[in-house]
């Protein structure tokens, strides 16, 4: 599926295209088997890293991968410090890792991608350079996500990373403001307190706190990102940028990144289980039968690692719950967002802004029509999630929907409460 500005990312990853047999999508993002679940159940530094060590020499196990596979595991090696101590509030490691295995996957579905290309293109007959061979032609391109592992490579100055980061956040918060003015249109003056989602004033709070503190998080997580823009020419890097936004597997990976950053900085972490404290032995405790030797990633957190690693999530905790406070920080201009409300702020980066006004104006049409309107409204709404569209379209044109036998009224006749506050929350939330 395309993903330009006019899709709405899905949370659920894009088919790959890769042939038969090399399905890396489901290799790497299965939430059972893929190697991405897999670096998320480790508990240690030391753990992430064997774990991830095994995956990359899985990936690149034979003799003449040892290239490819050498970068990556020196670039792992200096992602994560050699120290055994547990990783930090919702695993800054993980994250990092999860990245760098992304960067791969998007590696491994291109050239799988190219190869495919190759076999159709090539006549009936005629046989296609073996992989290796392919291998050979490519070993100076530069790996995805790992441009800046090279020390004899132009790394970006301090300048540079400035304004990489300045473009990126202005692409960043004027995709967000695309959303945002298609909601906030044409809500009048005369509704004193609007819903947040609805609101101007909101709208320009978001964007402050979006560039004081989510994005720079964001471009902490992607290192990669920040150093293949520093390689373009440089009257080409807002290009180059904006064009990471609306390629399809470039934009799925920064949606994808955008919710781990997201739960990263709103969702606080559960606490682990303590563990439980060794048994004492008797006499014959030294006789007992050794016990099996368990990958670092899967042991249980010693009792010292577990006060630490409890310790960090409490100080991390502690931020989350700061940072939302930020967000409904009280205003006398609009009605203030309530923490089940996270989700709809997060998605705003995937929702499509011409899907929303597509919504919008097709409800406004059907209610203009001044006849037989319920049952137009509720035809065009069976099966759609139309539930922020029908909100801003009701403030939008309270004329025509609001009051008695107007047509959001008519829309939901003949609906129960159970079914309106499913399928309709916010519209129950705030017009009911």
């Amino acid at each position: 599926m395309p993903q330009t500005d006019e899709n709405t990312f899905s949370s659920t990853p894009p088919a790959t295209g890769a042939p038969p047999g090399h399905d890396w999508e489901a290799i790497f993002e299965s939430p059972e088997t893929g190697f991405i679940h897999l670096v998320k159940q480790a508990k240690t530094v030391d753990g992430l890293r064997e774990c991830t060590h095994l995956i990359i020499r899985s990936l690149f196990s034979r003799d003449d991968d040892m290239p490819i596979r050498d970068v990556y595991e020196h670039a792992l090696d200096g992602m994560l410090p050699k120290t055994g101590i547990e990783i930090q509030h919702m695993d800054k490691g993980v994250s990092q890792i999860v990245q760098l295995l992304r960067e791969i996957k998007e590696y491994r579905q291109t050239k799988s991608q190219e190869h495919a290309d190759q076999l159709l293109q090539k006549p009936a007959g005629e046989t296609v350079q073996p992989d290796h061979e392919r291998r050979e032609d490519r070993e100076s391109e530069p790996l995805p996500g790992l441009e800046f592992a090279d020390p004899q490579q132009n790394i970006a100055s301090d300048d540079e990373e400035q304004v990489i980061a300045e473009m990126f956040a202005d692409l960043f918060c004027a995709r967000i403001k695309k959303r945002f003015d298609v909601l906030t249109a044409n809500v009048g003056k005369s509704c004193k307190k609007p819903p947040f989602i609805l609101s101007t004033d909101f709208a320009r709070h978001f964007e402050t706190l979006l560039r004081q503190h989510f994005i720079p998080c964001f471009l902490e997580n992607s290192r990669a990102l920040v150093a293949r823009t520093a390689q373009q020419p440089e009257n080409l890097r807002r290009e180059y940028l904006a064009n990471q936004f609306n390629g399809r597997v470039s934009s799925q990976n920064l949606w994808d990144r955008w919710q781990d950053i997201w739960a990263q900085l709103i969702h606080p972490q559960d606490l682990p289980a303590k563990p439980e404290p060794e048994k004492k032995t008797g006499l014959l405790g030294g006789l007992k039968k050794k016990k099996k030797k368990v990958p670092a990633f899967m042991r249980e957190l010693t009792l010292d690692e577990w006060k630490v690693r409890t310790r960090k999530i409490k100080q991390g905790n502690k931020k989350t719950a700061e940072l939302w406070a930020l967000i409904v920080t009280k205003s006398d201009a609009y009605q203030l967002p309530e923490f089940e409300d996270e989700k709809l702020l997060m998605e705003l980066f995937g929702r499509s802004a011409s899907g929303l006004q597509n919504h919008i104006n097709a409800l406004r049409q059907i209610a203009q029509q001044g006849t037989d309107i319920g049952r137009g409204l509720s035809a065009y709404a069976q099966g759609k999630d139309i539930d922020l569209a029908v909100l801003a379209t009701c403030y939008q044109n309270p004329d025509l929907f609001l009051g008695k036998n107007m047509g959001l009224t008519q829309m939901l006749l003949g609906k129960d409460d159970a079914e309106i506050t499913s399928s309709l929350p916010l519209v129950k939330r705030y017009l009911l």
